[in-house]
């Protein structure tokens, strides 16, 4: 199925005449990779750390990662960045983040290699761009804009 970015901003899904078109192209699986929830590691700092009922937070992520032979995980992690502070060491993060969650365009042999850029644009306002180079030669641009809640309590 193939996936973009609709003029509101959000994931949408390509319809055609005959129903959900077929991609050609790895734009849906990195359009994926960069906006499903990767599972957190125990590591990552949640916030809050547990919710109303005094649970931990759940650490989300696709409940299909257990069936990966190689044990890879599927998406990224810059949902844990939401009520960060607007500093260099998130930015630095986010664009962490995204190229973990493309790494494996690498590691299958698709891409020879990916450049990831980030730009504050506002208050909680971050303007990621991700430029993946293909093997054949052609080049895959994806630019997303990440929010941060704005909160004057963020970490």
């Amino acid at each position: 199925m193939k996936l973009y970015i609709n003029d509101a901003g959000l994931l949408d899904l390509e319809v055609g005449d005959r129903g959900i078109i077929q991609e050609t192209t790895l734009y849906s699986a990195a359009l994926n990779s960069l906006l499903c929830h990767r599972r957190a590691k125990p590591t990552d700092f949640l916030y809050p750390p547990q919710n109303q009922s005094g649970f931990a937070v759940h650490l989300r992520g696709w409940c299909g990662d257990f069936m990966d032979e190689l044990l890879r995980r599927i998406g990224s992690r810059s949902w844990t960045l939401g009520r960060r502070k607007q500093i260099d060491e998130t930015k630095q993060l986010a664009l962490a983040y995204d190229r973990e969650a493309l790494e494996w365009m690498i590691d299958d042999g698709h891409a020879t290699h990916i450049e990831i850029t980030g730009e504050w644009r506002g208050i909680g306002r971050l303007d990621k761009g991700n430029v993946i180079y293909l093997k054949d030669g052609s080049v895959l641009k994806i630019n997303l804009i990440q929010i941060l809640e704005a909160d004057q309590n963020a970490l």
